[in-house]
């Protein structure tokens, strides 16, 4: 099946742009470095920047009222962050957060909202890259409703190392029992599950990635229909098929 098709070390959104397009966002961009952790848009507040990952893995995740953390997507270099602007809504209802630390080029979101409205080529691309994250956040409710811990534990780790550079990536077993709305315990079970069986290692809140081939056969299909959505939609590649699997 394989990674997620990207470029190493660049934003797949402003790579897909027109030369003109991208040159302009691009004069207009800052760098930035979040640690691992720090919020970047907080629920209700201004989207004030949009963010677009160069490496690095970052979180939307949504607080309950009894505290229950929730992430409901990820976003790396095949994205952006700060959506909601391209629907005229000038903020999240959730929390964004890094997850794991990379590197960001940053707009702000009027100079973006007013170079993207005169180009109608860019207009269309990021109109579709909304239809694959609105498909993204709609395919984690169903895996987080209708799979078992395992599989979903595998979803979100091999969406993880689609983002990250190399096989291994700082992960704590508090931080993953959040991403998937489970006890501390759960997880740990989970994560030694899945390293007895031989697919990932664990040590020190560090993942590495053992072989991907296996735990790609293992997960659910929901993995499958993120990926392939987003290379369909943006890169004009015909999904794969893949066998039924719970």
């Amino acid at each position: 099946m394989g990674k997620l098709r990207t470029i190493a070390g660049e934003n797949q959104l402003l790579a897909l742009l027109p030369r003109a397009e991208r040159a302009a966002l691009e004069a207009a961009a800052t760098t930035v470095r979040p640690p691992i952790g720090e919020m970047l848009f907080a629920p209700r507040a201004r989207i004030s920047r949009i963010y677009f990952p160069v490496d690095g893995v970052y979180s939307i995740v949504v607080k309950t009222r009894d505290r229950i953390v929730i992430e409901v997507a990820t976003v790396g270099r095949e994205g952006m962050l700060g959506t909601p602007r391209l629907l005229g809504v000038d903020h999240y209802d959730a929390t964004v957060m890094c997850q794991i630390p990379g590197t960001l080029r940053a707009v702000d979101a009027a100079r973006f909202m007013k170079l993207v409205g005169r180009s109608p080529k860019a207009t269309a691309i990021f109109h579709r890259y909304l239809q694959t994250h609105v498909n993204f956040v709609a395919q984690s409710a169903v895996c987080n409703r209708a799979h078992r811990i395992e599989r979903r534990c595998a979803r979100w780790l091999l969406l993880t190392h689609d983002r990250a550079d190399g096989d291994e990536f700082y992960l704590t077993h508090e931080f993953l029992a959040q991403m998937l709305g489970v006890r501390r315990a759960s997880v740990s079970v989970v994560a030694n599950a899945l390293q007895d069986a031989g697919y990932i290692s664990y040590r020190r809140g560090r993942v590495r990635i053992r072989d991907r081939r296996r735990l790609e056969r293992f997960v659910c299909d929901c993995y499958a229909a993120i990926r392939d959505n987003y290379e369909e939609l943006m890169l004009g590649a015909a999904p794969s098929r893949r066998g039924a699997r719970r």
